[in-house]
C-alpha cells in the first residue's frame, strides 16, 4: 500500500468531522464515520478504490466521496496520497481549496 500523508489543514478538517458528528450522532457514529473516511483513503492510496480529478480547483488535485464530504488529495514525490482537506460536499468548495 502507497504511504497515506494528512496536511494539518486535513487533520483540522478530520477533528471538525469528528467533533460535529460525535455532537449530532453520538460517540459510536462518530467513530465510525472517521474511520470510514481514514479506510476510504487507505483503500485509494492502495489502488482499491478511484477518484476523480479535480484539476480545476488545483493542478493534480483529485478527490473521492465518503458520505457527505468530499476527500481532496494529491500524489507525494515519493508516491505518497497527501490528504488535502476533507470538506463537506455543502461548502464552497473553492473557498476552501
Amino acid at each position: 500500500m502507497s504511504r497515506l500523508l494528512f496536511t494539518p489543514a486535513a487533520d483540522r478538517d478530520l477533528a471538525a468531522v469528528y467533533i460535529f458528528s460525535h455532537a449530532r450522532f453520538g460517540r459510536d457514529q462518530a467513530d465510525r464515520y472517521v474511520s470510514r473516511i481514514i479506510e476510504r483513503c487507505e483503500a485509494v492510496a492502495a489502488g482499491r478504490l478511484p477518484s476523480r480529478d479535480a484539476s480545476h480547483f488545483r493542478p493534480g488535485l483529485r478527490n473521492h466521496r465518503t458520505g457527505s464530504h468530499l476527500v481532496f488529495h494529491t500524489s507525494g514525490s515519493r508516491g505518497e496520497l497527501v490528504v488535502v482537506r476533507i470538506l463537506h460536499s455543502r461548502m464552497d468548495l473553492s473557498d476552501h481549496l
